[in-house]
């Protein structure tokens, strides 16, 4: 059975509306990869909020969506995947499909070629969520993406699943999620210190 992980967000601090939390992953650089936001959770003055996973990845097909002014990657599919799996990206009766064409790529990693004729935006999802996205990828070009994310924790004002991270203002500065050997849950909270805010995370 798949170990799951939880991760509870606390608003202690003193900001008048909601405070979105979020847990992003960035993977080794590729050209292009953008890391989105994958969990999140809202908590007002004095609330927390819970978020869990558990490890099972994703080769993704998404769609970009203009929702207000605000960009957001949706999946239009999802594949499960494990290491050293392929797909193929490619046209079927007019829209872009994506299908695991093989199992023989290298170790860690999972590979999404576009053959098909237009761009896709093609990434990497897990526990059923996109993380990370590479857009605009033309066809012919294949990426093997390296399956060893970094989670980072952040806290917001505004929020979406699937928004860019580096599209959205942050309130303090975002910390290293790294779980000790045997840990599966950890607490997030969002502390003031005069107007300073600060995120604090403990195991």
């Amino acid at each position: 059975m798949a170990t799951k992980y939880f991760v509870t967000f606390k608003n202690e601090s003193k900001l008048p509306s909601v405070v979105q939390f979020c847990i992003y992953q960035q993977y080794p650089a590729l050209p292009g990869l953008k890391s989105v936001a994958w969990k999140k959770a809202g908590a007002y003055i004095g609330g927390q909020a819970t978020v869990e996973w558990v490890i099972t990845y994703a080769a993704v097909l998404s769609n970009y969506n203009d929702d207000g002014g605000t960009g957001i990657y949706a999946s239009s599919q999802t594949i499960g995947a494990e290491f050293k799996d392929q797909f193929d990206v490619t046209d079927e009766s007019g829209i872009q499909v994506v299908k695991k064409s093989g199992t023989s790529g290298q170790d860690g990693t999972i590979t999404i070629a576009n053959k098909s004729k237009e761009k896709a935006n093609v990434g990497i999802g897990m526990d059923n969520a996109l993380s990370s996205v590479i857009p605009d990828v033309y066809g012919g070009v294949e990426e093997v993406f390296q399956i060893t994310p970094t989670y980072f924790v952040a806290a917001y004002e505004n929020l979406e699943l699937g928004q860019l991270i580096s599209d959205v203002g942050i309130i303090g500065k975002p910390l290293t999620l790294q779980f000790p050997s045997g840990v599966t849950k950890a607490t997030v909270r969002l502390i003031q210190d005069g107007q300073k805010l600060n995120l604090k995370i403990e195991y």
